[in-house]
């Protein structure tokens, strides 16, 4: 008995090829400008600390955001993959390409398949979005405004005593 196999796409492995080789080329680029971008915030440093803190946690924020972003474009990718597979008791799913010749599973094997493309469509979804909201969590007490830290202050007393009646406010 010979199974039946969907034959690999060329133009589609092309495509990938093409992508995995930018991504690389744009990962090294990203090396080479954090760096620059560091040593920036490093001189920023010595003349104003608090900015430069500012900037950092804005970068972490961004790579936290570009992660967190990731993480659920591959939840609803494999999401739609298990819906498929589901839907048509087959993988690959009919009209699918694939980047190697891909044998094609029916029944209970392609149910499984399904299951845990579901399974990890799951956990990157409560990944990506817990993620963030742990990081939005952490940096919203960090990333306060003057007048948020200022009121989470406890008030100074206003009433001096005996001084405030001889304390005159200066006209303006």
């Amino acid at each position: 008995m010979s199974r039946r196999v969907v034959p690999a796409d060329l133009k589609l492995k092309r495509i990938a090829n093409w992508t995995l080789a930018a991504s690389a080329l744009a990962g090294v680029g990203m090396v080479f400008g954090l760096r620059w971008y560091l040593g920036q915030q490093l001189e920023l440093a010595q003349t104003n600390l608090d900015l430069a803190i500012a900037n950092a946690l804005w970068l972490v924020r961004a790579f936290a955001l570009a992660a967190g972003l990731g993480l659920l474009a591959g939840a609803a990718w494999w999401g739609r993959m298990a819906w498929r597979i589901r839907s048509t008791r087959q993988f690959p799913p009919p009209g699918a390409r694939v980047l190697a010749d891909t044998p094609i599973r029916r029944g209970p094997h392609a149910m499984q398949l399904a299951w845990n493309a579901g399974l990890l469509a799951g956990v990157l979804l409560l990944t990506g979005t817990l993620g963030m909201l742990a990081l939005e969590r952490t940096f919203s007490n960090v990333l306060l405004s003057d007048r948020q830290a200022n009121s989470r202050l406890p008030s100074l007393p206003t009433d001096i005593g005996d001084n405030a009646k001889t304390v005159k406010s200066p006209k303006v």
